[in-house]
């Protein structure tokens, strides 16, 4: 996949920045991903 290839290209820079800055990206995405989905379901029960 694309993010697979992404990965491969930043793991063979092998900057500790590098690595660690889109995994932080990827962590906040999906906490706001999952955040969101809590909304709606609290939506949905009013």
């Amino acid at each position: 996949s694309f993010s697979r290839i992404i990965l491969c290209i930043l793991f063979t820079l092998s900057d500790s920045v590098y690595i660690t800055v889109p995994l932080h990206l990827k962590s906040i995405v999906d906490l706001l991903l999952v955040l969101f989905i809590i909304s709606q379901k609290k939506k949905e029960r009013i």
